[in-house]
């Protein structure tokens, strides 16, 4: 769940609505469904040279939104992958795929708001 007030602090009040909703687009368009696959790709392989830049930015970028349960896993995802952990780093990336939809899909709705 996002941190309404988080985003309204970060993004609206000191730049304005306009601002705000071309954020959200481009978190919406860089972590789309291909960036997931791709992601997903990197987990099967244990592709640890490809994963850790692209869990860094997506655990930066999640962090911005105050969604804490999403930038929990996301920390957790980063982590294990700057460790090479292995050991549930499918279960923990199918989590952070879910969470990251979630937020994408709430991000949508206030964007939509924000445009209205």
């Amino acid at each position: 769940m996002i941190d309404h007030q988080k985003i309204y602090d970060t993004f609206i009040n000191p730049y304005g609505k306009e601002l705000a909703a071309e954020v959200i687009d481009m978190f919406i368009l860089q972590f789309n469904e291909q960036f997931f696959n791709d992601l997903r790709k990197d987990v099967w392989e244990r592709n640890y040279l490809h994963l850790e830049p692209n869990a860094h930015d997506l655990k930066g970028v999640i962090g911005m939104f105050g969604d804490p349960l999403t930038t929990t896993i996301s920390k957790k995802f980063l982590g294990m992958v700057q460790d090479n952990t292995g050991l549930q780093l499918n279960e923990t990336f199918d989590e952070l795929e879910h969470h990251s939809m979630l937020l994408i899909a709430e991000l949508k709705i206030i964007r939509q708001d924000l445009t209205s």
